[in-house]
């Protein structure tokens, strides 16, 4: 770590937001626009594509927290806090599914339709099932979306990714007990420890014992399972997708869950991260990994769509490029030269993330700190002497999203 960009960015706001007028809103250049083709690059965009970039976009950011976070302080202290803050939030919008799928009951199928709802658009798509009975369920999958995204993130080969499957056995336990609280979701394999596939097993037992904390039991679950017959451990299909057994839902619609869901992982990571090492820390850390992996993808996609000068206003492009599908749909560009751009929005996709998990008081201080930092390294992948900053946050109250790039 060489400087303390933490404090270099609440400088940053501080002076900015004093200097700066009242932020206004009024139609000026729908930021999205600027690569559609309707005023700028000229570039035309699937919407598919769109969310897909968005989907990548949270799922990097949510493997490089997660991974960081666990070399902070331990999976176990990670998880633990994961499951105290998290799992209503989670079970509760399993539940919604539930409903949007007409689903009464609390069996094994219904369970499987309930997982792959919380998982549709994800980019799960290798993911077989391979065996179901009344009583129990079985998949495998020979790829994994979160262990490409760490190794996009320069995270892959950190020793915390053994252990991500107990992650992944976290969300998916909130998501099943919607359905049913007698059943245990476990990754027996993960390739995240080297095995061959990823495999999972759902069967109706007890989750915890009495006075178990959370991350003994997903450790406890998977290391009884893991031996239970090995032939599966080199079984991957034929069997079913598992984000068929949600037909009604077309891709797009998967897509948006998908982006919805890996955004609300980001925020929640995000704000337990910084309540157990403080926003300092956890800001200042993103030095290691975050920052320079997404300059990194954001110069390539700067070269790849021809946005390869120097300005505010192509640093304001590249921006935009790298938040598309992402959720920041409103926002506005009010003013812009080559060499300052502003832009105001009216809604944020953090901070709804965060209501939906009653999360929100948490954002008040620093969220729009983290921002500036994420949307600094793709205008730094432009001109090294341009800063982003966020002035006002809807997180901390204000009416509007207001930042500049100068």
């Amino acid at each position: 770590m060489t400087t303390n960009y933490y404090e270099t960015l609440k400088k940053n706001f501080n002076e900015k937001r004093k200097s700066e007028p009242e932020p206004q809103f009024f139609d000026g250049a729908f930021l999205p626009h600027l690569t559609t083709g309707r005023t700028l690059l000229g570039v035309g965009w699937d919407g598919f594509d769109i969310l897909q970039q968005g989907k990548d976009h949270w799922t990097r950011l949510q493997m490089a927290g997660l991974i960081r976070g666990a070399k902070e302080v331990g999976w176990e202290k990670l998880l633990n806090a994961i499951e105290e803050r998290q799992s209503k939030g989670v079970t509760a919008a399993a539940r919604e599914f539930r409903k949007e799928l007409g689903l009464t009951g609390n069996s094994m199928v219904e369970i499987n339709l309930i997982s792959a709802a919380g998982t549709a658009g994800c980019g799960f798509d290798w993911h077989r099932v391979t065996y179901q009975t009344d009583k129990d369920m079985q998949g495998t999958a020979d790829g994994c979306p979160l262990i490409n995204a760490a190794r996009e993130m320069g995270v892959g080969d950190y020793e915390e990714i053994k252990d991500i499957g107990l992650w992944c056995d976290t969300y998916d336990n909130f998501e099943t007990r919607a359905t049913n609280p007698e059943c245990m979701f476990t990754h027996t394999h993960c390739q995240g420890r080297g095995d061959k596939l990823c495999r999972f097993w759902i069967d109706f037992r007890q989750v915890q014992k009495p006075g178990e904390a959370w991350y003994q039991a997903m450790k406890r679950n998977r290391d009884e399972k893991r031996g239970v017959d090995p032939r599966l451990e080199e079984f991957y299909g034929p069997g079913y997708w598992v984000p068929r057994k949600v037909e009604n839902w077309d891709k797009k619609k998967q897509m948006e869950l998908g982006v919805a869901i890996q955004r609300r992982i980001v925020v929640g990571t995000t704000i337990i991260l910084s309540d157990l090492i403080g926003w300092d820390k956890w800001i200042n850390g993103m030095q290691e990994i975050e920052l320079p992996q997404l300059e990194k993808i954001a110069r390539a996609m700067g070269v790849k769509y021809g946005v390869t000068g120097g300005t505010a206003l192509e640093a304001s492009v590249l921006m935009n490029l790298m938040m598309m599908g992402a959720g920041y749909d409103d926002h506005q560009l009010t003013g812009w030269t080559e060499d300052r751009v502003e832009g105001v929005a009216r809604t944020c996709p953090i901070v709804e993330s965060a209501k939906e998990l009653d999360m929100d008081d948490s954002l008040k201080d620093n969220m729009c700190l983290w921002c500036s930092a994420c949307h600094n390294a793709s205008v730094k992948a432009i001109n090294k002497d341009l800063n982003c900053t966020f002035t006002h946050c809807i997180g901390k109250g204000d009416k509007l999203c207001r930042w500049v790039i100068e």
